[in-house]
């Protein structure tokens, strides 16, 4: 029985210094390839040490090959003879330019004043370009078709002219003052069945149920009142946040701007997913227009040159550039005609 138990206590032993022997063998072969790494790292490091080293020889030598040149150049400058080409130039600019110092502090006033006039001229012409490109509602009618339109853009002298002729790009908006607002509760049918049955009351002398009435109808207007002009100073906020832009073509260059800024002969951009700022006519190319909220149609509408989407559809798919010929009332105006049948 002994011997039996100190024959399992060796097999226990031997095993544990195989485990043991095991996990040494890993250890060295992880260190072992660990190693390896390393000094392929250091291999790399010093090839690139190496390269390094070789370039920087090379932009020395360079270095002083161009500094034994400028000295050479500048010995024979000392010495009086020819100069090189570039120092040639420079001199005769040098020269040229204190030459002419005098005369230029000397007509730098006239220059000055010429500027200015052309300024003034240029300024003229525009105003008279924009004077010419304004057109009446009437030049506008049909959209006129995508050939025949110009992608160039207006001047800012040509979009001020304009915007003072047609306006902001704003629908008109009628304001009730909180009197009107406050007189419309009283104006609804609940209000006026109140106020029957308070008359009503009144004329068979029950004064009680009368000023019952007469309170539950002041109290019940002015709880919708309340309701009504909370609800409109958050739609205004809302407005005022939600401020719609528009991807415009000024001075021969694309900026974004506030919608309302837009003017007749506008050309725009139309991206998928932008709102149609204004009533617009399509240049060229074709689009996917979402008129729903217009006229209820639940699939988009296909737009080829000369097509007109109006102000207040969503473009769903593609990219075009169009003219504004509408903006604020008239786009109502005209998106009216659109919906009636």
């Amino acid at each position: 029985m002994l011997f039996r138990s100190k024959k399992a206590l060796l097999r226990r032993k031997e095993s544990k210094r195989s485990q043991e022997e095991m996990a040494l063998m890993k250890e060295t072969s992880y260190n072992y390839q660990k190693f390896s790494e390393l000094e392929e790292q250091t291999q790399k490091l010093q090839g690139e040490r190496q390269k390094f080293v070789t370039k920087l020889a090379s932009s020395r030598d360079r270095l002083a090959r161009e500094n034994d040149e400028l000295k050479q150049k500048l010995a024979v400058y000392e010495a009086g003879g020819n100069p090189p080409a570039d120092d040639t130039s420079v001199a005769k600019k040098g020269k040229l330019s204190r030459s002419n110092s005098k005369s230029s502090s000397n007509s730098r006033s006239n220059s000055q004043a010429e500027t200015a006039r052309s300024d003034e001229t240029a300024r003229t012409e525009a105003t008279g370009r924009a004077l010419e490109s304004i057109k009446s509602e009437d030049d506008f009618e049909g959209g006129g078709k995508g050939e025949e339109l110009s992608d160039e853009g207006l001047t800012s002298a040509e979009a001020e002219i304009l915007m003072e002729k047609w306006g902001p790009n704003e629908l008109p908006e009628k304001k009730k003052s909180k009197c009107e607002l406050l007189t419309e509760q009283f104006m609804q049918p609940m209000p006026l069945m109140i106020t029957a049955a308070f008359v009503i009351e009144g004329l068979l002398a029950n004064y009680v149920d009368m000023v019952l009435l007469l309170i539950l109808n002041i109290v019940n207007c002015g709880l919708a009142y309340y309701e009504a002009s909370k609800a409109a100073d958050a739609i205004a906020a809302l407005k005022s946040s939600l401020k719609p832009a528009a991807q415009v073509k000024r001075d021969g260059k694309w900026e974004n701007i506030d919608a309302k800024y837009l003017v007749p002969t506008d050309v725009v951009a139309l991206n998928a997913g932008a709102a149609v700022p204004a009533d617009c006519t399509i240049i060229a190319g074709h689009i996917d227009v979402d008129q729903a909220a217009l006229t209820g149609e639940s699939l988009p509408v296909t737009m080829m040159a000369g097509g007109q989407p109006k102000m207040g559809s969503t473009v769903v798919r593609g990219e075009v550039s169009a003219v504004v010929t509408f903006t604020g009332a008239r786009s109502e105006e005209h998106t009216s005609e659109l919906q009636s049948p």
